[in-house]
């Protein structure tokens, strides 16, 4: 599977991607909004991470877009006031990005087969 990692800091997306390797996914990183769009638009993606401060595009602008464009995302933030579907918490472990990015690509998957 193929993520897409959408943050501002670069050492984040540096370690997140390092860590998506690890993993065996791929991984491809945009530091801004505008960046993410291009690279949902060149290349296919199973899942997004989108990072709450993401510049030049709101985060929530930019999960609408690349949702209508077919790649499910996550909002990872630190606000501990946010709930839902979709939503990571910083600090988070691992294990929680992993089951995260697997529950949401799994969903595209099974909307897909119905």
């Amino acid at each position: 599977m193929k993520v897409l990692i959408v943050a501002p800091d670069r050492d984040l997306l540096d370690s997140l991607r390092g860590l998506l390797i690890l993993c065996g996914m791929e991984a491809d990183a945009a530091h801004d909004g505008v960046m993410a769009i291009e690279k949902s638009r060149a290349a296919s993606f199973g899942a997004a991470l989108v990072d709450a401060k993401t510049p030049l595009i709101r985060a929530g602008d930019l999960i609408k877009e690349l949702g209508a464009s077919g790649i499910p995302a996550i909002l990872m933030t630190e606000d501990a006031e946010a709930r839902g579907e979709g939503i990571l918490k910083y600090p988070f472990a691992p294990e929680e990005l992993l089951a995260a990015i697997e529950k949401t690509a799994g969903e595209k998957g099974d909307a897909k087969d119905e």
